[in-house]
């Protein structure tokens, strides 16, 4: 009997450690709930399709997946993208129209005559249709009254053309100069100078500007000039009469002014005289006296 009571105490204090052990177990923890195992287990129930589920997703949120500041940021920096360009299109068209094509169509004002290189008092425009016509004006032009020590500037153009250049050293030569004239043209600047200077007499002065570095084939050039730009340039003489006898006259060297000229004499008497100053200008005049003045003046010019 002794045994079995024995044995029950046994079952008894089993039982009750086991209890014990059970209640000082931790209880299992319960898993959190989220969105997603929300919609898995709707999902999993058959509750909502996972199209039905996605679509009421973009519904509550019209940026979709992004952030919903993205796409207004977005939008915001293509339009200041596209206004920046336009900007720039716009002024670059404006810079073009104002300058390029202002230039384009912008003529010279016949009225205005290029800057002449010797300083003149009295300025007369010579516009003409021929070379006699030309020719004409310039012997008018010399047979006037002029006060003594004035210089006058005699720009030329072709008459009838209001909006056309004045000429330069080239079309000029092309013009007067003939065939060995006309080929010193490369060595020279577009600018000359054709005027008057009115001393004792007036005397026609003619000069043309050499270019940088081209003394040499200037002065070459005038040399074989020699040969007929007294018959070339016969309207620099009043009277016709006066270059004939020249024509066939040899040129000479002669110190005037301190400048190596040459010279074509008649008795003794200078009636043509040119020379290239400081290798800048080919100064041509008739007379010594005129000849000294212009190189005076082309010394104390800036």
């Amino acid at each position: 009997m002794e045994k079995i009571s024995d044995t029950g105490s046994i079952e008894k204090e089993n039982a009750k450690q086991a209890q014990t052990q059970n209640e000082s177990r931790p209880a299992k923890l319960r898993s959190l709930r989220t969105l997603r195992s929300d919609l898995s287990e709707t999902a999993r129930k058959g509750e909502f399709s996972l199209t039905d589920i996605y679509l009421r997703q973009q519904s509550q949120n019209p940026y979709g997946a992004q952030n919903p500041k993205a796409g207004f940021f977005s939008q915001n920096k293509i339009s200041a993208l596209i206004a920046g360009i336009a900007l720039i299109i716009l002024a670059s068209a404006g810079t073009y129209f104002l300058f390029f094509k202002k230039t384009e169509t912008e003529q010279i004002p016949a009225k205005f005559a290029p800057q002449p290189i010797l300083a003149s008092q009295v300025q007369k425009t010579i516009e003409f249709k021929t070379k006699n016509d030309f020719s004409n004006q310039v012997k008018s032009s010399l047979s006037q009254n002029f006060t003594i020590g004035e210089i006058v500037y005699l720009p030329i153009k072709k008459a009838g053309e209001e909006s056309s250049p004045y000429a330069g050293s080239v079309e000029f030569l092309k013009f007067f100069g003939g065939e060995n004239g006309n080929a010193l043209s490369p060595y020279l600047e577009n600018r000359f100078f054709l005027g008057i200077m009115s001393l004792n007499e007036n005397v026609p002065v003619l000069i043309f500007e050499i270019k940088n570095g081209k003394y040499e084939n200037a002065f070459a050039g005038m040399l074989k000039w020699e040969k007929n730009i007294l018959s070339d340039l016969n309207f620099l003489f009043e009277e016709d009469s006066l270059a004939k006898p020249l024509t066939d006259a040899a040129f000479s060297d002669k110190i005037v002014s301190n400048q190596n000229a040459r010279t074509a004499e008649q008795n003794g008497e200078t009636k043509f005289i040119y020379a290239l100053f400081n290798k800048k200008y080919i100064v041509i005049t008739l007379a010594e006296e005129q000849f000294k003045e212009i190189i005076q003046e082309l010394e104390l010019a800036p």
